[in-house]
């Protein structure tokens, strides 16, 4: 008997992309929708990149998210996506 194939991400999540001037892009995705945004990816690049501090400066030239979720009524898999210049 075979497993079913679980997804790679969570069926419902967020997911934020900022895109720097100097061409970088840092992306996260939350499976549990949490509102920090901004300090939570600040905290997790600190830790990746071994930072004394914050990176509190760190300002977007772009960014954009995803949003995705199931419809309670319907059950249908809606994701909305918006991107914003600086």
């Amino acid at each position: 008997m075979t497993k079913p194939i679980q997804p790679a991400t969570a069926v419902s999540f967020k997911g934020l992309a900022l895109f720097t001037p100097g061409g970088d892009c840092v992306y996260a995705i939350d499976q549990h929708k949490r509102e920090r945004w901004h300090l939570d990816l600040c905290a997790a690049l600190q830790n990746a990149l071994c930072l004394p501090e914050l990176p509190n400066f760190l300002l977007p030239c772009y960014t954009a998210t995803v949003d995705r979720w199931v419809d309670a009524t319907s059950q249908e898999l809606i994701t909305v996506a918006e991107a914003y210049p600086r």
